[in-house]
This record gives structure tokens, C-alpha cells and sequence, in this order.
């Protein structure tokens, strides 16, 4: 799959602002402060943003589902 596909629908930011891309999820999982990035949640989103990426597999956040 494209780290250019889109979520749908797109996923939003605690802070202000919404993923709507895997690279957009992508970017802002690999910037996040190391203390942060080692918790089990973050990991656990590193890791199905990037089997998605890479492997395929279904864009839609489970929120939606």
C-alpha cells in the first residue's frame, strides 16, 4: 500500500490537527519525544502504521468501525 493512502476517515490529533495520510501517522509517530515513543500504545501504533505501509492492509481507524 502507498504511505500516500488515506484514512478514513482521518484520525485527529489530541492537539489540534488530524492524520489523514499513513505518512502523515508515519511522520508524526517517528517524531514523537523518546519518552513518549517507548510506551506500549505508541509502539503498538508504530508498529500496525508501518505493517500497513509496508505489508497492505485496511486504512480505516478503528474508531470508525
Amino acid at each position: 500500500m502507498s504511505w500516500s493512502a488515506r484514512f478514513s476517515p482521518p484520525i485527529p490529533l489530541p492537539k489540534g490537527g488530524e492524520l489523514a495520510t499513513l505518512q502523515d501517522a508515519r511522520v508524526f509517530l517517528i517524531r514523537l519525544p523518546r519518552h513518549e515513543c517507548n510506551s506500549p500504545r505508541w509502539q503498538a501504533a508504530l508498529a500496525a502504521v508501518l505493517m500497513v505501509g509496508n505489508d497492505g492492509g485496511p486504512t480505516v481507524s478503528p474508531a470508525s468501525e
